[in-house]
């Protein structure tokens, strides 16, 4: 029985230890943006504070973020943070911005960062506290390259459908300009009848891009 513990209990440690890369997908309730992540949890059996933290990779609209959740109490500033990948050569020491609960730090080069992640088997992270203490977690990248791409890819795409849609409201703007409308207040009209705001319209009597 205290063998059959044992072995059971070194699968747990394994399983943690090689923690996958996980995706997933939703809407914002308020905003109706889409939410990609990309997360793993952190080898507990590294880390120096209680609790496994996770490391994320979000993209919300076009906008991509690379943060670790700490799960223990980091300041309400910015935090110093280096890191680095398998045996190579560490990062030298960054700074990071920290979330407002004070338990996750955010990198100021996101996608860089997410690029990064996509090589390598490990990644250990080390992170000064407001008094200066370091608290280092080891993460897995394991599965790492398909779900950040995953996400990434995202962004681009909708970076791309925003930079469509800009060009769409480019042309609509143009037809305004159309010469047989030579009557500020007709040009107006046709600025309302596309979907500008009447601030816009009134503003620019129709003429101004």
């Amino acid at each position: 029985m205290r063998i059959l513990l044992i072995a059971l209990f070194g699968v747990i440690l394994s399983s943690i230890a090689q923690s996958d890369w996980s995706y997933s997908h939703k809407i914002d309730d308020f905003t109706d943006s889409n939410i990609h992540m990309a997360m793993v949890a952190g080898d507990e059996t590294t880390a120096d504070w209680k609790g496994k933290g996770m490391f994320i990779v979000r993209c919300i609209g076009e906008e991509v973020d690379a943060y670790v959740d700490m799960d223990t109490y980091i300041g309400n500033k910015s935090s110093k943070v280096r890191y680095r990948i398998d045996k190579n050569e560490a990062t030298p020491y960054q700074t990071w911005n920290i979330s407002t609960k004070g338990t996750t730090v955010f990198s100021r080069q996101p996608e860089l960062l997410a690029a990064e992640l996509t090589t390598g088997n490990s990644i250990l992270v080390e992170v000064l506290d407001y008094q200066n203490t370091p608290s280092k977690k080891s993460f897995s990248l394991l599965n790492s390259k398909v779900t950040i791409n995953k996400v990434l890819s995202a962004c681009a795409r909708t970076k791309e459908n925003n930079k469509k849609l800009a060009a769409v409201k480019k042309a609509e703007k143009n037809i305004i300009l159309d010469e047989t409308l030579k009557n500020p207040s007709e040009k107006i009209q046709k600025c309302l009848s596309l979907g500008f705001s009447r601030d816009f319209c009134a503003e620019t009597k129709g003429e101004q891009f």
